[in-house]
């Protein structure tokens, strides 16, 4: 009787191990780009992700448009790696990147034109976070004299209506740095001047005609 208890209770923690080792990636049963965007935390509770030119993920409320707006810019959350821990270095430059991107969205949206931008209030909210982060190769970034960095940073782009709260437009997409004269964030740059504030601009048309996302 007593070896029966003692298997049972044996099997019973077997099955607790199990399913305390699966939750995670049953968490992320149904998202996008291997569990990396998280539609919850960017407060999109259904339609269509689209892929439009230049953009990985993109979700728009129908309607929307950024004419006779305001927009603030917010500081963005801090990173959040969704596909498990990344070393220290990663962090370093996830935390970076991240304080970083109010002033590079600022730099961007006003090389484009949008109009109505700020840093203290507007009836738009914009912010993000990293949701993945890749410092890239150690060895490469000692062997480079120019200090490339060969790595790759994703993220979460939302914009709220400040009214009410609910997000109006979503982005998500990932960024690679190669082995140019380009770094991680000098590619962040590029993407949000040539890609995103121009979408921005003309109220995220694009997605009209973008085809849907792949998983």
């Amino acid at each position: 009787m007593k070896t029966r208890v003692l298997t049972v209770l044996l099997f019973s923690i077997i099955a607790l191990i199990a399913a305390a080792g699966v939750a995670p990636a049953a968490d992320r049963l149904g998202r996008l780009d291997d569990g990396l965007l998280d539609p919850e935390w960017l407060g999109v509770a259904g339609g269509e992700w689209r892929n439009p030119s230049g953009i990985d993920y993109l979700w728009v409320k129908p309607g929307f448009s950024v004419a006779g707006r305001t927009i603030v810019l917010e500081e963005w959350a801090a990173p959040t790696f969704l596909n498990g821990a990344r070393d220290s270095e990663d962090s370093r430059v996830a935390i970076n990147l991240s304080d970083s991107m109010p002033g590079r969205l600022a730099s961007a949206l006003a090389a484009a034109g949008v109009p109505g931008v700020s840093r203290t209030a507007g009836d738009l909210r914009v912010t993000g976070r990293i949701v993945d982060c890749n410092a890239g190769s150690r060895a490469l970034r000692l062997m480079s004299a120019s200090g490339v960095v060969i790595g790759n940073a994703t993220w979460d782009i939302k914009i709220l209506d400040t009214a009410t709260g609910e997000t109006v437009a979503a982005v998500h997409h990932r960024g690679v740095s190669g082995a140019d004269s380009r770094n991680l964030g000098e590619k962040i740059n590029l993407w949000l001047t040539r890609v995103f504030a121009p979408a921005l601009h003309d109220g995220f048309d694009v997605y009209g005609k973008a085809p849907r996302a792949r998983e």
